[in-house]
């Protein structure tokens, strides 16, 4: 109970302040606040401690915000106790200039996001202040905020994803049946009493890049589809205007 009542005295003290320093008009109505720094103050979430900026004049009611549990969600200086360390997190929003996931999570990195059309596109790029989150404590936080944030940029994301996702299918259907057929050729020589040459050790299979000049080696399909699609040069341009 004390403290409850120390923490709305000290809301009152800081309503009290903030209200001074508002300008008013002839009939005593707030002014329209400006987006000047000095317009904000800082609150802290009581669930991970993240700083929230938050106009001057909106403090009282943030801080009067309570949690399911009944404790307040924010604090701010001044008032009773303190708020959690902020840890911050390491998983970037995919529209951020450094994003590189191409060894993590997503398999791509920000070269991906241009080529696929999203060149130049920013994380809350009219917000200088929030611009390019890389702040994220996991994969599943940034996603959603993609799907939220970034409805369009997702969907395309998402859709080129699914076309990379359709090739490499239909590679291996290519695949398995140009092996059957091989497969069904090797039965027939032996029916026909023809001998076939075993290999003498296990072929490692490498994914070959035929673009001329190329000849690139890729450990995966879907690592040799991305080449094709992302590689800049003339010769691999060339080649995807031909197949379009």
């Amino acid at each position: 109970m004390a403290t409850d009542i120390a923490r709305e005295a000290a809301i009152d003290r800081l309503g009290n302040e903030i209200d001074s320093d508002i300008q008013h008009d002839p009939d005593d109505t707030p002014a329209r606040l400006s987006s000047n720094a000095d317009q904000y103050v800082m609150v802290y979430s009581m669930l991970n401690g993240e700083p929230k900026r938050v106009l001057k004049i909106d403090q009282r009611r943030v801080l009067g915000k309570m949690l399911p549990n009944g404790q307040p969600a924010h604090w701010a200086e001044g008032m009773p106790g303190e708020a959690p360390p902020y840890v911050k997190g390491k998983v970037m929003c995919m529209l951020h200039p450094d994003f590189d996931e191409e060894e993590g999570a997503s398999g791509f990195a920000r070269v991906y996001v241009d080529f696929i059309g999203l060149d130049g596109r920013t994380c809350n790029m009219m917000a200088p202040d929030k611009n390019n989150i890389d702040s994220f404590k996991s994969v599943y936080d940034r996603d959603d905020h993609m799907a939220k944030k970034h409805p369009r940029e997702w969907e395309t994301i998402q859709a080129a994803l699914e076309k990379d996702r359709e090739e490499m299918e239909l590679r291996e259907r290519r695949l398995d049946r140009a092996a059957t057929k091989q497969q069904g050729e090797a039965l027939m020589a032996m029916a026909a009493s023809r001998s076939v040459q075993p290999s003498l050790e296990e072929e490692v299979i490498h994914f070959i890049c035929d673009i001329e000049g190329c000849g690139s080696e890729l450990d995966t399909d879907v690592g040799l589809v991305r080449h094709k699609r992302t590689t800049m040069d003339a010769a691999h341009v060339q080649a995807r205007a031909e197949a379009e």
